[in-house]
């Protein structure tokens, strides 16, 4: 266990382990979505889907399902998060964009309501791909939306009314990816912001001359300034990283989780060592969770004191 006050996690790093968890959300989503729709297309009495091309629907459907099936097996091995790197996330939201054009051109077109799922597609695109290239996503779409309207009209599948609708589904195409990247840019600020103010706090506390540890119930440490090394430091853990307090010191520590108001003790760390003064606070209000210890040295307070 690392006793060093912990350093900021990288804001890269942060962000892509949320696109992955989102990725995760998403991957379950589309596999969830293929079901449905192949079961759907599988019930001859509705033919609610696939009902003007029934060879494309059933051939893309199938390539859809096993698509997204393996990239879930994927993500589930994929410990280094590569699936949620830009052009992975591009590539994967690209080829749902054209499968879910071709199971709306096998359905009839933006009449069938198959286009509803395009606005998730560029939605999710807004959350997992940051900067412009996300918005290509919704333009990919709706110029392939166009296209198949173009083409549906000169088989007289469809009427002039469907330009009209599929021009709405591009506007709520954009509309989604903007809204979403404009939260994400957003919530990457303020991630930006809450690191800046880790760092400094951490800077502040490493340089304080003042030791600061925190310990957990079974008096492990999980954080410790160099001070605090520094004072605790005795012969057999020189040169080594402290992963307890010394006996001492832990013995005080249980003494004032059975005391009622004593704050500070006056202890050694060995036989030989310098008299510290550690004073302990409970950091939830509760003495038995972890304890915030501050130490000082007690001849360097007789000093200042004279």
């Amino acid at each position: 266990m690392d006793t060093k006050l912990a350093s900021t996690p990288d804001i890269e790093e942060q962000q892509l382990l949320q696109r992955s968890a989102i990725l995760k959300v998403y991957n379950y989503y589309r596999v969830f979505i293929a079901s449905v729709l192949l079961l759907l297309f599988l019930e001859p009495e509705t033919q609610l889907v696939g009902n003007v091309d029934p060879d494309l629907f059933n051939a893309t459907i199938l390539l859809y399902l096993a698509a997204n099936i393996l990239i879930v097996v994927f993500s589930l091995f994929d410990h280094k998060d590569a699936l949620a790197k830009t052009i992975p996330s591009f590539i994967i939201l690209a080829m749902d964009i054209v499968c879910l054009v071709l199971l709306m051109s096998a359905s009839g077109g933006v009449s069938s309501g198959l286009g509803n799922f395009l606005i998730f597609a560029s939605a999710f695109g807004g959350g997992l791909i940051v900067g412009r290239i996300s918005t290509v996503l919704p333009a990919i779409a709706f110029i392939l939306t166009i296209y198949d309207e173009i083409y549906l009209f000169f088989l007289d599948i469809n009427t002039l009314q469907s330009f009209f609708n599929a021009g709405l589904l591009g506007i709520a195409l954009f509309l989604a990816n903007t809204l979403i990247q404009y939260l994400n840019r957003q919530l990457r600020a303020k991630e930006g912001e809450v690191v800046a103010l880790g760092q400094i706090n951490q800077m502040v506390i490493e340089r304080m001359k003042m030791g600061i540890v925190v310990v957990s119930e079974d008096g492990e440490i999980r954080l410790i300034n160099k001070s605090a090394e520094l004072l605790l430091a005795t012969p057999n853990v020189d040169g080594k990283l402290l992963k307890t307090l010394p006996y001492t010191l832990k013995d005080r520590l249980s003494e004032w989780k059975q005391a009622s108001t004593r704050q500070s003790v006056i202890f050694h760390t060995y036989e030989s060592g310098r008299e510290l003064l550690a004073n302990f606070s409970a950091l939830t209000g509760d003495r038995n969770s972890d304890t915030l210890v501050f130490l000082e040295d007690s001849s360097e307070i007789q000093q200042q004191a004279q």
